[in-house]
């Protein structure tokens, strides 16, 4: 197993991954498709045509401290820290720590932590989380140990379970599913009479 320990960088001092200087880390690499070295045009241009680089941990690499990722995240090994990825995260592996993203499809794993999505999360039937969701969206077929607030809808399949009070705006509950707690479909309600 691979065991890296991140530098301290003096930004707000946070403990970070500086992921353009990986090549130390076998486990740690980045993808992109378009070359660094291109020419580059107007900052503008250039914002609507860099498409995010991924960094991939693979299975077996250990990270000890936060994580900051600008692009996109495939995890597979194993952090033991907060995640903070500006785009989409794949789990398929664990992370101690809590997570923030813009979107997340967690295949498989554990995630001892709090999740907060901007968009939508699709929690694998393999993953359990233990902490709260906040997300604008979810579709649960894993196990959930925490309180779960959706700012649109949640999808709870056959095979999710979720042990904790759900707010969202609509809720879907297949047959099979489990929820042990309070449920609170959040809508304005108007009466004609006023009592």
């Amino acid at each position: 197993m691979k065991n890296f320990k991140p530098k301290k960088h003096e930004v707000n001092n946070e403990m970070s991954v500086d992921v353009e200087s990986s090549e130390m880390i076998t486990g740690l690499k980045q993808e992109s498709s378009q070359n660094d070295n291109d020419n580059r045009q107007d900052s503008t241009v250039l914002s609507e045509a860099t498409p995010l680089k991924t960094t991939i941990i693979e299975k077996g690499t250990v990270i000890d401290g936060d994580l900051k990722i600008k692009g996109n995240l495939e995890l597979y090994g194993e952090v033991i820290g907060d995640v903070l990825c500006e785009a989409h995260v794949t789990l398929d592996g664990e992370i101690k720590g809590n997570v923030q993203c813009q979107s997340g499809t967690f295949k498989g794993g554990f995630i001892t932590g709090n999740v907060s999505s901007k968009e939508d999360i699709q929690i694998g039937n393999k993953t359990e989380v233990f902490g709260d969701i906040e997300s604008n969206s979810a579709d649960v077929l894993g196990k959930v140990k925490g309180n779960c607030v959706l700012h649109s809808d949640i999808i709870i399949r056959e095979s999710g379970a979720i042990l904790g009070n759900i707010d969202a705006k609509d809720i879907t509950i297949e047959k099979g599913a489990t929820v042990q707690g309070s449920i609170n479909i959040v809508r304005e309600v108007f009466f004609e009479l006023e009592a």
